[in-house]
C-alpha cells in the first residue's frame, strides 16, 4: 500500500492496535471505519489504524466497505478477548514495577547515605594535612575548623542535591508506568526542568561577566 512493503504495512498496523490495547481507557464504540477518497480507513479517534484500498478488496473477494467492516470487527474482537484475558495480569505487573522503581530508589539511597558516612569520616581523618589555616601576617581569614565546617556544608549540600535529583528521577518513571498519571510524569518533568534550564542559560550567559570580575 503507498511506498510501504506488506511487512511494514502490517506492523505498522500492529503497533497502533497494540497501542489501542495499553490504552486502559479504551473506547471500543470508537471505532469506526470512515470513507476517503480511494481508500475506506478503520479509525480511533484521530488515529487510522488501517486503510482500506481497491485491491485489497479485490484480493479478499468483498467490497471496500465490506472488507473493512470485517476488519473492524476482527480488530474489536480480539482487543475484547485480550483486555480480558490479561487485564489482571496488567495490573499486576504495573504495580510490580512501581515497586522495583521504589526498591531500587531506596537501595541507592541507602548507598548513597553510606557514602557520604564514609567521606565525612575520610574528611575528619585527613583534616589535619589537608586543611590549614589561611592567614595573612596576624589577621586569620580562615580556621582549619571553619574551613572543616564548610566543607561538610558542601558535601551535605551535594547529597541532599543527589536525595532530590533520585526523587525526581524517580517519580516520573513511576508516574508513567500507569496510563492515567502519565501526564503527570510530563507536568513534573516541566514543572522542576524549565526553571532549572533558565537558571543553567543565565549562568553560562553571565560567565564572561564573571570571568571579568575575577
Amino acid at each position: 500500500y503507498g511506498a510501504l512493503t506488506p511487512k511494514e504495512r502490517a506492523m505498522n498496523t500492529s503497533l497502533k492496535i497494540e497501542k489501542l490495547y495499553n490504552d486502559d481507557f479504551l473506547e471500543l464504540d470508537s471505532l469506526a471505519v470512515v470513507q476517503a477518497e480511494h481508500t475506506y480507513d478503520i479509525v480511533y479517534n484521530d488515529m487510522i489504524l488501517m486503510s482500506i484500498s481497491e485491491k485489497d478488496a479485490i484480493w479478499n473477494n468483498q467490497s471496500m466497505s465490506e472488507l473493512a467492516q470485517t476488519f473492524k470487527n476482527q480488530i474489536k474482537q480480539s482487543l475484547i478477548e485480550a483486555k480480558e484475558e490479561n487485564s489482571l495480569k496488567r495490573i499486576l505487573i504495573r504495580i510490580g514495577l512501581v515497586l522495583l522503581v521504589i526498591i531500587l530508589t531506596w537501595g541507592i539511597i541507602k548507598l548513597m547515605e553510606k557514602g557520604y558516612r564514609k567521606l565525612t569520616v575520610f574528611i575528619e581523618l585527613k583534616k589535619e594535612s589537608w586543611l590549614k589555616e589561611l592567614t595573612y601576617k596576624d589577621y586569620t581569614f580562615l580556621s582549619a575548623q571553619q574551613e572543616l565546617k564548610i566543607i561538610n556544608a558542601i558535601v551535605t549540600a551535594f547529597r541532599w542535591f543527589m536525595y532530590i535529583l533520585l526523587i525526581y528521577i524517580a517519580l516520573p518513571i513511576i508516574f508513567s508506568i500507569f496510563p492515567f498519571s502519565r501526564n503527570w510524569a510530563d507536568m513534573l518533568f516541566q514543572l522542576i526542568w524549565s526553571p532549572f534550564k533558565g537558571v543553567l542559560l543565565a549562568v553560562w550567559k553571565y560567565m564572561p561577566n564573571l570571568f571579568s570580575i575575577i
